[in-house]
């Protein structure tokens, strides 16, 4: 998404007084995650199972072979679908630091926008990863059921969620702005 465009889905949002500081998204394309250690032969070997037994009993038996469509569909979404799904929601979201609060914006079928006051904020921490790129976590850790959050696939399920900038350029500067934006809101 061009920088223009985060501009305008955030602009909409803003209250008259409000002040843009800055705005990105996270990192686009497909992303591998320390969960993928797993997920990623355990998929194999899941979607590898259910094509070979649909293909065997639908030779064997015919229509019972249908029985196993929904493992295959599961094993087909592990293997390849929750890539696409996790790029797809990352290219949705828009990050904003305004001088009253952090936004987050997904846009799909429904927008769904959450934000936190820079004066309520709470805890605030940086996890640095190479070039630059970092997640910003911020404000309270909130327990949601499993599969719940949406834009998370089935190897991401945590319980305990905090609002983040998920993998954002240039991290530690924007960490420092909404520090200084954060005290500035205090004082």
């Amino acid at each position: 998404m061009e920088p223009s465009d985060i501009t305008a889905a955030l602009g909409p949002e803003l209250a008259r007084d409000e002040e843009l500081l800055w705005s990105g998204q996270p990192r686009q394309g497909v992303r591998l995650r320390a969960t993928d250690i797993f997920m990623i032969p355990f998929s194999i070997l899941w979607g590898g199972f259910a094509i070979f037994w649909t293909v065997a009993v639908t030779r064997s038996d015919g229509w019972v072979g249908l029985l196993g469509l929904p493992f295959l569909i599961i094993g087909l979404f592990g293997i390849f679908g929750r890539f696409y799904w996790d790029s797809a929601t990352r290219r949705r979201t828009v990050y904003g630091v305004t001088s009253q609060r952090l936004i987050i914006i997904r846009r799909g079928r429904r927008l769904a926008m959450s934000s936190t006051n820079l004066d309520q904020l709470g805890s605030l921490e940086l996890k640095e990863r190479s070039h630059g790129r970092a997640t910003i976590l911020f404000g309270p850790i909130t327990i949601t059921p499993l599969g719940s959050q949406p834009g998370l696939s089935f190897s991401q399920r945590s319980q305990a969620q905090r609002p983040q900038f998920d993998s954002i350029e240039d991290g530690r500067r924007v960490f420092e702005l909404i520090r200084d934006a954060a005290s500035q809101r205090t004082e």
